[in-house]
């Protein structure tokens, strides 16, 4: 949970000290207004307030110091608005102010700023896509070209071995390994009829000798999803070596860091 506060409007406190006469000669009647702001509660000085000249397109930013100079100003009674942090004064905490032609006005502006919380806010963190290794994963899952077996598939049917989770998947044939036979059991495309056409394999994304690999060396409890691509049409062009005629299936690790990720 985030917890965060903000500032209210400020009060105004104005008091405009001794004038001292700087009269130009030739020039349309005008005055120059100087001053500083602070912050009422501790006289300590505020960088960054706006302040403008109402009804004119004169105004000035205070500085580190929190001194401001209008120079220009017309003649008159003139209105100022000051602003902070993007916080507008009211009218009722306007300042007026008199500008004789000539004179320098000197202001001292005090905020008084209120601090109150604002309700709680409540952060929400999403999980995003797969990263890393699996970068991609998500985005070809979504496009509905291939077969999928994610890891909680992988939980409910609680094969004794990894082949057994490809006997249910279209376009694939499992070629169980004969007694003493070094190859293991492969994997071949139905599509294929008779012919021994084994799939491209790719573990982690590193493309695998397809015909020499047994895959139910691997542990399927060690497995965090697979896809499966029947055919060299489906098939993405990642996993597309040599065209994939026979397709491919990519079985991707589980990493012990990672969370359960749902279907």
């Amino acid at each position: 949970m985030l917890k965060t506060e903000t500032l209210l409007p400020p009060a105004l406190m104005v008091v405009a000290l001794a004038a001292a006469p700087d009269t130009a000669l030739g020039q349309e009647p005008s005055g120059t207004l100087v001053g500083s702001v602070f912050m009422a509660e501790d006289n300590s000085p505020l960088s960054d307030v706006t302040i403008l000249l109402r009804g004119t397109e004169l105004q000035a930013v205070s500085d580190s110091l929190g001194s401001f100079r209008l120079e220009g100003v017309p003649a008159g009674e003139h209105t100022l608005t000051v602003s902070y942090l993007n916080m507008v004064s009211d009218v009722a905490g306007s300042v007026a102010v008199a500008v004789s032609d000539g004179e320098t006005v000197w202001l001292n502006i005090e905020l008084e700023i209120t601090v109150v919380p604002v309700p709680e806010l409540v952060v929400q963190i999403e999980r995003a896509d797969n990263v890393g290794k699996m970068a991609g994963y998500d985005h070809r899952r979504a496009t509905g070209f291939g077969s999928f077996i994610t890891r909680e598939q992988i939980e409910r049917a609680r094969p004794g071995r990894l082949s057994q989770l490809f006997y249910a998947v279209p376009g694939v044939r499992v070629v169980p390994a004969p007694d003493n036979d070094i190859l293991g059991t492969r994997l071949v495309s139905a599509r294929g009829g008779g012919l021994d056409c084994p799939m491209e394999l790719f573990l982690d994304g590193i493309r695998q000798p397809s015909a020499a690999f047994n895959i139910d060396l691997l542990p399927p409890e060690d497995i965090e999803a697979i896809e499966v691509y029947a055919g060299s049409s489906r098939t993405p062009a990642i996993f597309s070596f040599r065209g994939a005629p026979c397709g491919a299936v990519v079985i991707w690790t589980r990493d012990p860091t990672r969370q359960d990720r749902g279907p």
